[in-house]
């Protein structure tokens, strides 16, 4: 992860809502980024964003113009075809990001994502962001489920999950499942994983996590190595996500 920043973008408005979940533990901020383009991010963003990086979620809903989505869209659709393999579509991550940077208001999302996250490793675990950021193309669907219910913590400080396309079935939708308590800061050694969708849904029922359901051209922002998190299995159809950490 890189702490180079891009361009701040002079044209992009922000208008806020934030919902609690059922546990009161985890805020679940949900930004509905304008089309219109006014002006920079506002405070309440910036708190969201540093929120994150505290081991909260951040939700900006909406944060890509429909026609980007559906270009994105018709560009992997071509490229998963391609091959058996599918590597034309996962060779594809670092175009679409390259076309999301085109809009100023994720831009400036971004850019100030690693800021804050680099400013995190640097008071918090004294260390300097000297590689990335990284990028890749991820896919879920009823032939892949080995990764569902998978529930785990991440060896990067900074994730952004954005939401390429939805899955068909809204139940099993694979949808990102969010712990609510941050871990304090284990040993770098450590990364714990479990399978058991069981186990999913009785934390879910208990609250000790929330499933976030949004939208494609939704973008997650959290610090991966503090919040827990995994994602649900997918019934029909596929979800698409980029993710940048």
């Amino acid at each position: 992860m890189s702490g180079a920043a891009h361009p701040r973008a002079d044209t992009t408005k922000f208008s806020e809502t934030s919902a609690s979940d059922a546990s009161a533990v985890l805020q679940r901020i949900a930004v509905q980024l304008s089309l219109y383009f006014g002006i920079h991010m506002n405070t309440y963003n910036h708190a969201a964003l540093q929120r994150a990086c505290r081991g909260e979620l951040a939700v900006f809903e909406s944060a890509m113009p429909q026609e980007t989505l559906a270009g994105i869209k018709a560009r992997l659709d071509t490229a998963y075809d391609a091959t058996p393999d599918h590597k034309q579509f996962y060779g594809n991550a670092k175009e679409v990001v390259h076309t999301l940077r085109d809009i100023p208001a994720f831009r400036e999302l971004e850019s100030e994502s690693v800021r804050l996250a680099s400013d995190w490793l640097d008071s918090t675990m004294k260390a300097k962001a000297t590689m990335g950021p990284w990028f890749g193309l991820r896919v879920g669907s009823s032939a892949s489920t080995s990764g569902s219910h998978c529930r785990h913590f991440d060896s990067h400080v900074l994730m952004l999950v954005i939401l390429l396309q939805a899955a068909a079935d809204d139940d099993r939708a694979g949808d990102l499942v969010a712990y609510t308590k941050p871990r304090r800061l284990p040993g770098r050694s450590r990364n714990l994983i479990a399978k058991s969708a069981a186990r999913t849904q009785r934390h879910l029922d208990k609250g000790i996590c929330t499933r976030i359901k949004d939208k494609p051209g939704s973008v997650f922002v959290f610090n991966g190595f503090l919040m827990q998190h995994c994602n649900l299995d997918v019934l029909a159809g596929e979800r698409r996500s980029l993710i940048i950490h």
